[in-house]
């Protein structure tokens, strides 16, 4: 079995189509085994329902959102 478990942070956008995720919405991430290494590839929703059903399988795969970047609150260090 795998030693290590280093599956990196998600991308900005579909691996598939190139579609950018936006903040805040929901997307989909999936392992696989590459030449001994696990590597971790993101979805859209659209992709991924065309993934499943064209029947590819993966190692595991999970849903989750993109954050949302909020603004920082100005500090007066005065």
């Amino acid at each position: 079995m795998f030693e290590s478990w280093d599956i990196g942070r998600s991308g900005d956008c579909c691996a598939r189509c190139a579609a950018e995720f936006p903040q805040g919405r929901a997307f989909f991430s999936a392992l696989s085994e590459h030449q001994g290494e696990m590597s971790r590839t993101d979805f859209c929703p659209d992709c991924w329902e065309d993934l499943c059903a064209e029947g590819r399988g993966f190692f595991c795969f999970w849903r989750t959102r993109r954050a949302v970047a909020h603004d920082r609150p100005q500090v007066d260090a005065q």
